[in-house]
């Protein structure tokens, strides 16, 4: 019903407000195939820039966004089926993607490092990542 983890992020990001993704990816029976799994996608946001405890429920994860060829394929049909592939992503710019409800990947959005126009995006995984 959930994925539970620890996740870190450095200080610049965090105080410019943090969004990270999660995407898993799975073998869907009649939508995979031996080049392509479908994903499904959230975006959380950072609560602390140490390590800390997170719970995102499996009903966050609203946005398909690799289908394979298959439009009709649901986010439950992929979280339903055998996990390939779990992602935690620091996505911004041309790559940050929306879900339902507004929530934007944020990297690389407002603090620059001295002579960049992009900062430091750093995200840790800390221990165990786990499906409840």
């Amino acid at each position: 019903t959930a994925l539970s983890y620890s996740m870190a992020v450095n200080p610049e990001w965090f105080t410019a407000g943090a969004n990270f993704a999660i995407k898993i990816a799975s073998n869907v029976p009649g939508v995979s195939n031996v080049n392509c799994n479908p994903i499904v996608a959230t975006v959380v946001h950072a609560t602390a820039a140490a390590a800390t405890a997170y719970e995102t429920p499996l009903t966050a994860f609203t946005k398909v966004v690799q289908d394979c060829g298959v439009a009709s394929v649901t986010p439950a049909q992929i979280l339903a089926n055998a996990i390939k592939e779990v992602n935690f992503e620091a996505d911004g710019g041309g790559a940050a993607f929306v879900i339902p409800g507004g929530l934007t990947g944020n990297v690389n959005a407002t603090v620059p490092n001295p002579g960049t126009s992009v900062y430091t995006t750093t995200i840790n995984v800390v221990g165990t990542v786990r499906f409840q």
